[in-house]
């Protein structure tokens, strides 16, 4: 939806599908229960361990889709000191206008919650 941020809901059985539609790997993951296994398609504890963000999708699918997630990147950067990796840093300043269609509001709450952290200057 290029013109809307509000990303079409689709109702599906596979968890996998699921976790696709997560802004980035680190949270791409569940643990399955009562049998305690992690379910983790995109290698999310991979990303953890090496301090990396990473999209589950290609960064441009997943910015298009809800383009807050941009600012949820610097925040992700910043608090959890996370490095992101090529791709979701072309995607965020190739899809830098795509933020105009986010109420001032939503922006705002997302700078409220970057601006809180220890050093937000690797997020900026």
């Amino acid at each position: 939806m290029p013109n809307s941020r509000k990303p079409e809901v689709k109702f599906g059985d596979e968890i996998e599908a699921d976790l696709a539609r997560r802004d980035f790997t680190v949270n791409a993951m569940v643990l399955a229960l009562p049998e305690p296994r992690l379910i983790d398609p995109f290698e999310g504890a991979v990303d953890l361990a090496a301090k990396r963000l990473r999209t589950p999708l290609a960064p441009e699918e997943s910015f298009s889709e809800d383009p807050l997630r941009r600012m949820r990147a610097a925040r992700f950067i910043a608090r959890y000191d996370l490095a992101p990796d090529d791709e979701i840093v072309n995607a965020v300043k190739e899809m830098r206008g795509r933020l105009e269609i986010v109420s001032a509001e939503r922006i705002r709450d997302a700078l409220d919650k970057l601006i809180v952290v220890d050093d937000l200057s690797p997020g900026l």
